[in-house]
């Protein structure tokens, strides 16, 4: 039953994204549970990089710290924290009404739709390098539209024009914010540190 209602809803998210949505939102998932979704997504995220990381070829930014999952998987962690942040803040500015914790559990289901994806797409690497293209292009397109209508629903934004500026203005400000950390640390572009 669980099973049934998880697959309908994943279909959901591509058809009726902003449904899917305010599902998440009418669940009321309490801090427990939120803090155990976010960790099982960051986990099974860190063993799904670094067990491809065995047979294909990674980002050579990402190589490095897919070798260490617990940097890895911290790292990601981060990221979505301030995706989260930056998202509830950029809607806000636009008039948005949505809070940290709607816009973390939608994060936290796109993680595992993501991580169906890239499951996916890297097993048909292995397989049919051709149709691994293909499908890792219709999911960054399907991707795009419910990160779209996902956030238009959170701050009940009537289209996804202004959902669109909202995403762009709080990447932007993740963008940075990462630059500025990596600029610190003194990390290159091969995942090294250049100080070393």
């Amino acid at each position: 039953m669980i099973a049934d209602t998880l697959k309908n809803r994943m279909v959901q998210s591509v058809t009726e994204p902003r449904a899917v949505a305010r599902w998440l939102f009418d669940l009321r998932l309490d801090d427990g549970v939120l803090l155990m979704a976010f960790a099982l997504v960051l986990v099974l995220n860190g063993l799904l990089t670094a067990f491809f990381n065995t047979l294909l070829p990674l980002n050579p930014v990402v190589a490095p710290l897919a070798a260490n999952p617990f940097i890895y998987v911290g790292g990601l962690g981060a990221i979505l924290v301030a995706v989260a942040v930056a998202l509830t803040w950029s809607g806000r500015v636009l008039g948005g009404v949505a809070n940290f914790r709607e816009l973390a559990t939608v994060l936290i289901w796109l993680q595992f739709l993501r991580l169906l994806a890239q499951t996916l797409v890297l097993f048909s690497a292995l397989i049919m390098p051709m149709i691994a293209s293909l499908l890792s292009l219709l999911a960054s397109v399907a991707g795009i539209w419910i990160v779209l209508n996902f956030l238009a629903e959170a701050h009940n934004f009537p289209s996804l024009a202004k959902a669109a500026f909202a995403l762009l203005l709080g990447m932007t400000a993740v963008a940075l914010g990462l630059g500025v950390v990596i600029s610190l640390l003194g990390i290159t572009t091969t995942g090294t540190m250049s100080h070393v």
